[in-house]
């Protein structure tokens, strides 16, 4: 399955994160031993949308946690090229 991403809807959608990743990825992050439970102790729950960070400012960031799995994710991540001749 091809999956595409688009900056501007993360960047107008960045409440949750089932509004910027699929629904196939955040099953991943969920899988993730130390991710779930960074989301289970800030309240988070399995199956309800899941809250983006903020900082004092408000703005949403990514901790450390979930930077590591989007990092591994990326890693193993392969680019599909159809090129047409």
């Amino acid at each position: 399955m091809e999956r595409s991403y688009s900056n501007a809807r993360m960047a107008n959608s960045f409440t949750f994160w089932n509004d910027c990743v699929e629904p196939e990825d955040l099953e991943e992050m969920w899988m993730d031993p130390a991710v779930s439970a960074e989301w289970i102790d800030v309240g988070e729950t399995k199956g309800q949308k899941v809250h983006l960070s903020r900082d004092p400012d408000g703005q949403p960031y990514l901790t450390q946690t979930e930077m590591r799995v989007i990092y591994k994710k990326f890693q193993t991540f392969q680019y599909k090229i159809d090129v047409d001749f």
